[in-house]
């Protein structure tokens, strides 16, 4: 069977592949959007699992941050604590988009009024 000629439809045209032709009459097909949706959308599920992941791993690694800022200051290094206090908060709201937290590095009464 010879290539199609222009303006006739394939067998491939009829179930649903997009056909094109190169100057020689060789057909490429390319899947339906329907495929490339489902495609996509598996592509986006896996990298949704890994934005997931990340996220998970920042939180851990603040909730880790959030213990030693506790354990300067309860070791009465209130200049480290509240160094890594001030990173903190930058790394909350420039990186994870989200509202500053009460320090673990101020005493109570500052934190219910902060």
């Amino acid at each position: 069977m010879g290539a199609p000629e222009w303006g006739t439809v394939s067998d491939r045209e009829q179930e649903g592949c997009v056909a094109a032709r190169t100057s020689n009459g060789v057909e490429l097909t390319m899947a339906t959007d329907s495929e490339r949706i489902t495609e996509l959308e598996l592509e986006m599920a896996h990298l949704m699992k890994e934005v997931e992941r990340y996220r998970t791993a920042a939180e851990d690694a603040l909730q880790q941050l959030d213990w030693c800022i506790g354990y300067f200051a309860g070791s009465h290094k209130a200049q480290l604590a509240r160094s890594l206090s001030v990173n903190r908060t930058h790394i909350r709201r420039q990186f994870m988009r989200r509202a500053e937290q009460s320090l673990p590095s101020k005493p109570d009464s500052q934190r219910q009024a902060g």
